[in-house]
């Protein structure tokens, strides 16, 4: 039995959680499911599932802040 995120539920945004997202990348990239599989296992929209493998990011870039470290006194 698979079991995924919430999702939003009824009122919900519409927003796809970045576990559910990587959940739908593995099931493509890895176990070479179908995107109607996946959208049957995942009870999420077929249009949803494709909008989402064909975009470019997979993951959020998350900036660095620039600035001194507490740690970096002791890399000496």
């Amino acid at each position: 039995m698979l079991t995924f995120p919430q999702r939003g539920g009824r009122g919900g945004n519409g927003v796809i959680h970045m576990g559910l997202l990587n959940i739908i990348m593995r099931m493509h990239l890895r176990q070479n499911r179908w995107v109607r599989e996946i959208a049957r296992l995942t009870e999420l929209l077929l249009n949803s599932v494709t909008k989402h493998l064909a975009t470019s990011t997979i993951r959020p870039k998350f900036a660095m802040p620039e600035g001194r470290r507490k740690v970096d006194t002791f890399a000496e």
